[in-house]
């Protein structure tokens, strides 16, 4: 295990955390540290998984590749993180109509509204047991 993991499982558990959630963390956790905290670790990506998503795909690069598809719908996703980028459980998704926006950087800043709509509500329902 990385000695950032390794400093991080530690801290997690010697201060009895209960949830991680992430946001904007390129870094991808081993199955190691994950199966070590024993914790939800939570992440939200500026897509709709299982589409446009992925090792390198992040930011901008996200809201680009949706555009470039042609795709009318986005939004974003509260998922379980596992051993794989962008590949655990959905916890939350939202959807959002793009059919008329004109550029990526359209899509990202309506996206990222929806990421504030959703993922404090997906990390309270978690830690309160729900699925």
């Amino acid at each position: 295990m990385p000695e950032f993991e390794s400093q991080l499982s530690h801290l997690v558990i010697a201060c009895g955390i209960e949830l991680i959630a992430l946001a904007g963390f390129l870094k991808l956790l081993s199955a190691d540290f994950l199966k070590q905290v024993a914790i939800p670790v939570l992440n939200i990506h500026p897509a709709l998984i299982p589409k446009h998503c992925g090792a390198g795909m992040y930011g901008m690069k996200v809201h680009e590749s949706v555009f470039s598809a042609g795709d009318k719908i986005s939004g974003a996703t509260v998922h379980e993180v596992d051993a794989l980028y962008d590949h655990g459980r959905i916890i939350a998704q939202q959807c959002i109509d793009i059919s008329a926006f004109l550029t990526p950087a359209e899509i990202a800043a309506r996206v990222l509204q929806v990421e504030h709509q959703i993922y404090a509500p997906a990390i309270l329902k978690r830690l309160l047991g729900g699925e």
